[in-house]
């Protein structure tokens, strides 16, 4: 993934995005490979350009520690203070971000994923602004209600640990019900929405 996905020249960013997504459409493009049949997995910041690419082709996401915009987690997140500090003194603000980036954020780019679809988050989350978290659960529940919302009581590494099971129940490598109880998988992958717990 490009460092420049995460710049301090906003128009930068979105550009390194759609440059990886164009790419990448092109390889599947290129194999003969269907956006249907292609599952995407988006970890972390990486959730971004992988439901852009989603959306764009219809194919099965499974999300794991997103935000619903690009603009808020680059100005609001820890984890990317030293962009903002750098765009500040550039003389960029938050509104520079919001225009640069509009049309492209997650929570714009939902409508055309596949319904098997799956968004782990974790509700301690350091690196997710709350607004960012609300904002993305809200986002699922209008435009893909048939997506599936795994909510973990984990920070930011557990739950993209902890995605990988349901990177293989989205892939049906692996049973919902591995591991659980009957009643906890069935409540989950039955509703649009579940919580479990992660110590």
């Amino acid at each position: 993934m490009p460092l420049a996905i995460v710049s301090s020249e906003p128009a930068l960013c979105a550009r390194a995005m759609r440059g990886m997504v164009d790419d990448a459409e092109r390889l599947l493009r290129d194999r003969g490979i269907a956006g249907k049949d292609t599952p995407i997995v988006g970890l972390s910041v990486g959730t971004y350009p992988a439901t852009y690419l989603a959306n764009r082709i219809g194919a099965r996401l499974c999300s794991a520690a997103s935000a619903d915009r690009a603009d808020l987690a680059v100005w609001h997140s820890p984890a990317t203070r030293i962009v903002k500090q750098r765009a500040l003194q550039k003389g960029l603000r938050l509104e520079h971000y919001a225009e640069a980036l509009d049309g492209t954020h997650p929570a714009q780019n939902l409508a055309g994923i596949a319904e098997n679809s799956v968004f782990v988050v974790g509700k301690r989350d350091p690196f997710i602004p709350p607004p960012c978290h609300s904002g993305l659960l809200a986002a699922v529940e209008s435009s893909a209600p048939r997506a599936r919302v795994v909510t973990l009581n984990a920070g930011h590494f557990r739950t993209l640990r902890a995605s990988a099971r349901y990177q293989r129940i989205m892939l049906g490598i692996e049973s919902a019900k591995t591991g659980w109880s009957s009643a906890v998988s069935a409540a989950l992958w039955r509703a649009p929405s579940g919580e479990l717990a992660a110590d």
